[in-house]
């Protein structure tokens, strides 16, 4: 009874042996199954790995985070996961799933900004600088006063002309505008003529011829002149800037102007001279006698009497400077070239001097 008692004790034990290898074998088996999804997972960890450094600066810098932690659920849940995929300590903001900012000075709010995380938006850059924004063409007005000296022909005016004017300027890329104006002009002149004048032309520009005397053809020997005129000057300028800046510019323009005489009046004396041939019948001798007279003409013309369509060539130099918060100075040299006769006397004039203007 004893000996079968131990018998089937053992035969027990084997049993148990049996059934502990079997679940032993399927275990092991598990285990070879679950290898390669481990593999598979260590090698998605391995490649998010340099994804997950390259958002942790931007998280970082852009995503404001929070001051504390609350003590919740949230708190043990992050606690048991406070080691990331890259092997580093979670921040302990995200502890709230909140994230925080390692620095709050390094804060940025924008009106971009996503209302529950404050996440900024990313800008999309441009690839096509053809479509950048266009730089915005300015209109501005200015008012301005110029002095000039005149030259007609070889003769230089005694006195000074003055011109008034208000232009409008108009950009048309960075570099380019167009200036057109209105100004009022006074211009006058006193010249005198020598021989050597007459003979180059000087009386054709006055446009004066000696009367005869006494059937006798006079030639005039020297002239004094005075010519006021009041002209309506509209032109038409292109500017260039060389050295442009925020509020100061180099430039140079060129353009045309069209004149329309309000008033000419000229007022001058002429010495005519004229020579009479004498003979002698008796003698056969041939002599000379010379008179010389003086007169004096005064002329004007009618309003409006003469128009001269772009009549002058313009030319000038300036730079522009602060003169104000809202204004700006421009100091212009500058000087005017005909293009044709003009004047009611057909006079080439050319002026040359200095305007100042305000722009606004």
């Amino acid at each position: 009874m004893l000996f079968r008692s131990g018998k089937d004790d053992t035969s027990a034990v084997s049993l148990e042996v049996a059934a502990a290898k079997t679940e032993v074998t399927e275990v092991t088996s598990a285990v070879a199954e679950a290898k390669p999804e481990a593999a598979k997972v260590k090698s998605d960890v391995a490649t998010a790995k340099p994804e997950v450094a390259a958002v942790k600066p931007v998280v970082t810098e852009a995503m404001p985070r929070a001051a504390t932690v609350p003590g919740n659920v949230d708190q043990v849940w992050a606690g048991e996961l406070a080691v990331n995929t890259a092997g580093e300590p979670i921040p302990a903001g995200l502890l709230t799933r909140v994230d925080l900012a390692a620095d709050p000075a390094e804060i940025r709010l924008t009106d971009d900004a996503d209302v529950v995380r404050l996440n900024l938006t990313p800008t999309r850059a441009l690839s096509d600088y053809i479509v950048l924004p266009r730089e915005k063409m300015t209109t501005t007005l200015m008012t301005g006063f110029s002095g000039m000296m005149a030259s007609i022909d070889n003769t230089t005016t005694a006195a000074q002309g003055v011109s008034i004017g208000f232009y409008v300027e108009r950009q048309l890329t960075r570099r380019i505008s167009v200036r057109p104006g209105l100004a009022m002009a006074r211009h006058s002149y006193g010249v005198e003529g020598t021989p050597e004048s007459i003979i180059s032309g000087g009386d054709r520009a006055l446009d004066y011829a000696a009367p005869e005397l006494d059937g006798l053809s006079g030639t005039t020997t020297s002239y004094e002149a005075d010519i006021d005129v009041v002209s309506m000057e509209i032109p038409v300028n292109f500017l260039f800037s060389i050295r442009k800046r925020t509020r100061t510019n180099l430039f140079v323009s060129t353009g045309a102007s069209t004149v329309f005489y309000l008033n000419q009046r000229m007022t001058g004396s002429f010495d005519n001279t004229y020579t009479k041939t004498l003979y002698d019948a008796y003698t056969g001798a041939t002599s000379y006698e010379s008179v010389t007279t003086t007169a004096r003409i005064e002329s004007e013309q009618e309003f409006l009497n003469r128009v001269d369509l772009l009549g002058l060539a313009n030319f000038s130099a300036g730079y522009s400077f602060p003169f104000s918060k809202t204004s700006n100075l421009l100091l212009e040299p500058f000087i005017q070239l005909p293009l044709k006769d003009l004047t009611s006397l057909n006079l080439r004039i050319r002026y040359g001097g200095i305007s100042m203007k305000l722009q606004f």
